[in-house]
């Protein structure tokens, strides 16, 4: 019998992604919650950069959006962070596994019903389905094409994966941790994750994790989490309008540095990172990015969106192909 499947969003604005994203799972999902309302500080750094308030349109987008198996389900609040989002919507799952989606986060058709052909094949002891994950940078035709986005684990885990997967991995320590790094813009993501109801989000620096109600970590073991190089997620975050690039950048910067006023933020990234038109989101602020035309095929439902035919010619011109910026990346180690 087929495992139910829950795509869960935790959102406020982007509603013209917000549209197209629920159209893409809908017929994939057995349940679609969305969770809306903002996050403490977005809207004041919304405010600060005269950026308009379309939390109201997503919420209209989410509330209109056809639902002929009423398998949706939208829950308002207003939340200190994704943790908090998340927990709110912890306990309305009713898959036995889930999706937590960014609604900028796309599959193509065929990737999402390789998803669930690989979660009804796992054995029992797997918690946790992860795939690829291409980054895309200020339009949609324009992707990394180096090896900074990492994904956390041990060493002794990044040799088992590489032997497994063929893939050209290598592990790297910062003062955050542990982390296995995959060249050429790729990194591996979480796709899917087994629902336990006894289980709760906790907050990281950028994102959240689960972890039992005991406060034990829900995945212990390598033998816990699937690898899988069959599909990849394509992650448009960065492709938004310049004053909403740098309200990401700010905010995120923000929960890094708590104590910081949006004033600051703001003067940082215009005047010392010197933030301008073509500038890339990237929370981490790495310099020297790598970056090379994407010639692939995009997920159908993205050619809808406003931003699809924007093009950025700035990164066609850009000496030896990498962004030049001037913020080292932080942590130690060898970088």
């Amino acid at each position: 019998m087929s495992k139910r499947i829950t795509v869960a969003y935790s959102t406020y604005e982007w509603p013209d992604y917000l549209r197209i994203s629920l159209e893409a799972v809908y017929d994939f999902a057995d349940q679609v919650i969305v969770c809306w309302g903002p996050f403490k500080m977005w809207r004041e750094i919304c405010d600060h950069l005269g950026l308009p308030d379309r939390g109201q349109e997503s919420r209209d987008i989410a509330e209109a959006f056809p639902d002929p198996d009423g398998k949706l389900r939208i829950i308002d609040g207003v939340f200190n962070d994704f943790t908090d989002s998340r927990n709110t919507w912890w306990p309305f799952v009713d898959g036995d596994w889930f999706l937590s989606l960014d609604t900028d986060e796309f599959y193509h058709p065929e990737a999402l019903l390789r998803i669930r052909q690989i979660i009804d094949s796992l054995p029992d002891q797997v918690k946790r389905l992860d795939g690829i994950r291409r980054e895309f940078i200020r339009d949609f035709w324009h992707t990394y094409d180096d090896d900074w986005y990492p994904l956390a684990g041990t060493a002794a885990q990044c040799k088992q994966i590489k032997a497994e997967t063929g893939l050209p991995l290598y592990h790297r320590t910062f003062q955050s941790g542990g982390y296995i790094l995959m060249e050429k813009g790729l990194s591996y993501n979480c796709v899917a994750i087994k629902y336990d109801p006894d289980c709760m989000w906790t907050p990281n620096v950028w994102d959240s994790h689960l972890v039992r109600t005991d406060g034990s970590r829900y995945f212990r073991g390598a033998d816990e989490v699937h690898y899988t190089t069959d599909f990849e997620m394509y992650h448009y975050g960065p492709v938004l309008t310049d004053d909403q690039v740098l309200a990401k950048l700010i905010y995120h910067s923000w929960l890094r540095r708590p104590g910081a006023t949006i004033e600051y933020l703001h003067d940082y990234f215009l005047n010392k990172w010197g933030l301008h038109r073509h500038s890339h989101w990237d929370p981490h602020g790495a310099p020297n990015r790598s970056v090379k035309k994407y010639q692939g095929a995009h997920p159908p439902v993205i050619q809808r969106h406003p931003l699809y035919e924007r093009y950025d010619s700035y990164f066609d011109d850009l000496q030896d192909g990498k962004i030049r910026g001037t913020i080292k990346r932080d942590g130690g180690g060898d970088q």
